[in-house]
């Protein structure tokens, strides 16, 4: 070989490594910018049990529809109950709320079976209106409340019940539901302000 065709060759090998380090170099930085891009999306999972119609929910916050149909159905869990019925709702409670309160909803949920099983009360509710703030996590359910002891009506009143709710990414777990007075609901507040 002579020196010209080695000195031809060196140089056709060179500008090829150049090259493909070139193209190296370009998937690289769009790797990097494809990594950034996915990253700073944001997650969405579509969400369809009990819904009207399908909903999605984003990291961040959930909808106001979403937490209207949560708060609707945590409120059947608790509110609508019957002694021959208390362990299908009392699992079904635990399944949605936040495991920093589970063991104390779990001896909550316990003591409330006993005593309804004890007192032969049931509870039936209808939700009249629904509120729900987000961002907040936080959400009320206002309705009529029918409370019967065996087979006799003794109460039924309108009572208000507020949720609260702990959001992370795409899960929505239940801190607290409880009744509050109606002076106290957020509802209210913003009926005024509107």
């Amino acid at each position: 070989m002579t020196p010209e065709t080695a000195t031809t060759k060196v140089r056709s090998i060179s500008r090829i490594t150049v090259l493909l380090a070139g193209v190296a170099c370009a998937l690289a930085l769009s790797n990097v910018i494809m990594a950034t891009l996915v990253m700073r999306q944001r997650t969405e999972a579509v969400l369809v049990p009990t819904m009207t119609s399908d909903m999605s929910l984003m990291s961040g916050s959930p909808s106001g529809p979403y937490m209207e149909m949560l708060t609707r159905d945590v409120a059947s869990l608790f509110l609508n109950r019957h002694p021959n019925n208390t362990d299908y709702f009392q699992e079904n409670v635990l399944r949605i709320v936040d495991s920093s309160v589970y063991a104390e909803m779990e001896q909550e949920l316990r003591a409330m079976r006993e005593e309804r099983i004890h007192t032969r009360t049931s509870t039936v509710f209808h939700p009249i209106e629904i509120f729900t703030d987000p961002t907040e996590g936080y959400s009320e359910i206002t309705g009529v409340l029918q409370t019967r002891v065996g087979d006799q009506q003794v109460a039924e009143d309108t009572r208000t019940y507020a949720a609260r709710w702990n959001i992370e990414g795409l899960s929505v777990r239940l801190l607290d539901f409880a009744e509050i007075d109606r002076d106290d609901s957020r509802a209210r507040e913003h009926r005024i302000r509107s």
